[in-house]
């Protein structure tokens, strides 16, 4: 179970600009079946590390062929860049430290700061990060 967090919890005046962003006042499940929990949201906000649930069907970057309505950077920027100016800063890298395949769905890793996303891929290029992957069959 992953629990909505409201974001940008160092930023007072930011409000959540999509929908999906508002934080529930009670734990949510997430569900991975096209047509729930369409929209992302922010897991958890601290020290410069945003973990955020990404939907499926969502792609991680904007391109010329997927648009950016459907995409985790283009959200990113959009609902948090005015409270994490480094998300928009990069238009390549947009913070993610990491990236899930379009189909799946899960927790993203992002860095809100330069130095942090630095820090976070000198311990992913050294083997510090670990991902396990769940199949559900229906």
């Amino acid at each position: 179970r992953l629990e909505r967090v409201p974001p940008a919890l160092a930023c007072r005046s930011c409000r959540p600009r999509r929908a999906g962003m508002s934080a529930p006042r009670s734990k949510h499940e997430v569900r991975s079946r096209p047509g729930r929990a369409r929209a992302p949201y922010v897991v958890f906000d601290e020290g410069g590390v945003l973990v955020v649930y990404k939907p499926p069907h969502w792609t991680m970057t904007t391109t010329m062929e997927m648009p950016r309505e459907t995409s985790i950077q283009g959200w990113l920027g959009d609902s948090l860049g005015h409270c994490y100016p480094y998300l928009i800063e990069d238009p390549l890298q947009a913070g993610l430290v990491q990236r899930l395949d379009v189909e799946t769905s899960g927790p993203v890793v992002v860095a809100t700061r330069s130095e942090t996303f630095r820090r976070m891929w000198q311990l992913r290029s050294a083997g510090h990060f670990y991902r396990e992957y769940v199949a559900l069959l229906h």
